[in-house]
């Protein structure tokens, strides 16, 4: 499941009926996103994409069931609209406005803390599942990007996004959920915070993470890996290696102050902490495949520790066929040797389910271990049965 967005999430747009609300709203709703309702004051019998607009919140909440609020709004107006869907009971919120003041962010931040609510933003593109659903403003019909997978992406940079995503598609994965945290200095939601979510989530591998200088968040992050808070693969690239201190570069959160928020520091701190950070977007995609491979070499060699009664099935490997349709009967394309069965399981680099493969093989057969698989329905059975289908 995705982190923040299903394709069952309800979605109320604030500012449906202006330019960019009623543009985006489209491609949401095309992409998959269930978009239920508008609200732009003053505006209310109107349609847009078939879908009703309303005065307020509260009037859209009493004719609809909305779990997440979209806001296309100015950043004067972004706090009462923020407020508005918090008093409604709305506990998912997305805002991209840039230049929401300071001091209102603050108050924002408190509110949806305070409401046990999360509040994604301001200054940023939003949050997607591609393939699934999106909140906010994603060219999501670009697929060398925005292809479904098992990597989770966080970012600061809506213009980093879209290089560095590029490179994971490139390796050969794809995203699972992808959040835009922003690139005030007071987001609603920070890096450490969503952390939990992606380790809960079990279509999330690793978590790439697209930083820059200027505050602490990727110390934050740092610090849950070495606590153990965090215990899933982590690549970062980290914009701003030449930037000089104390110059604000770009993003009004990207500066360094009172010493801390240099690029060196977070480097330092992460690298400590068991990540891997990228001097280019280009090797991003490189790092995560080498991660990944010492994370899944580590996870077997702990599974297959122990007497042989011990072990479940996962004696029997499965060989990713990434769409590919395997025959019913014998050695598919390409062989895999004795076929046992045909299995449909998650390609671990895309995410996709694909029919795959059943075949025999020693338990050290690992030569590409990204190319293998483990089919989770399979494993829960009994032991024996697994051995001699």
């Amino acid at each position: 499941m995705s982190i923040f967005i299903e394709s069952d999430t309800r979605v109320l747009v604030q500012g449906m009926t202006g330019k960019e609300g009623s543009f985006w709203t489209k491609h949401m709703i095309d992409l998959g996103t269930q978009v239920v309702a508008g609200v732009t004051p003053g505006k209310e019998g109107q349609e847009v994409e078939g879908r009703p607009v309303y005065h307020s919140v509260r009037r859209a909440a009493a004719e609809h069931e909305i779990d997440a609020a979209m806001l296309f709004v100015p950043p004067r107006f972004t706090k009462d609209a923020v407020f508005e869907a918090l008093d409604s009971g709305i506990q998912k919120i997305v805002t991209i406005a840039d230049g929401i003041p300071l001091h209102e962010m603050v108050q924002i931040r408190a509110a949806a803390r305070s409401n046990g609510a999360m509040v994604v933003g301001g200054n940023t593109s939003g949050v997607i599942s591609p393939g699934t659903a999106m909140m906010g403003m994603f060219p999501y019909w670009i697929e060398r990007v925005y292809t479904p997978g098992r990597i989770g992406v966080m970012t600061r940079s809506g213009s980093l996004t879209n290089e560095v995503t590029a490179m994971v598609v490139r390796a050969g994965f794809g995203v699972s959920s992808l959040i835009g945290i922003g690139g005030d200095p007071v987001p609603g939601t920070r890096f450490a915070e969503m952390l939990p979510l992606y380790e809960q989530d079990r279509e999330t591998d690793a978590v790439v993470i697209i930083g820059e200088l200027g505050g602490t968040m990727e110390e934050e992050v740092a610090e849950a890996m070495r606590d153990g808070r965090f215990t899933k693969p982590v690549v970062a690239f980290l914009g701003g290696r030449t930037a000089p201190k104390g110059k604000r570069m770009g993003h009004a959160g990207a500066i360094v102050t009172g010493g801390k928020g240099t690029v060196e520091g977070k480097i330092k701190a992460l690298t400590e902490a068991g990540a891997l950070v990228a001097e280019r977007p280009r090797f991003v995609g490189e790092l995560l495949q080498e991660l990944l491979k010492k994370h899944l070499k580590k996870r077997n060699t702990d599974e297959f520790t122990g007497p042989p009664e011990n072990r479940t099935q996962t004696d029997h490997l499965l060989r990713c066929r990434c769409g590919t349709d395997a025959g019913d009967e014998g050695d598919p394309p390409g062989g895999f040797g004795q076929v046992r069965r045909i299995s449909r399981t998650h390609c671990y680099r895309t995410g996709r389910y694909g029919r795959t493969a059943l075949r025999s093989g020693p338990v050290d057969d690992r030569s590409d271990p990204l190319s293998y698989h483990r089919d989770a329905e399979y494993r829960a059975a009994d032991p024996l049965q697994g051995r001699y289908l």
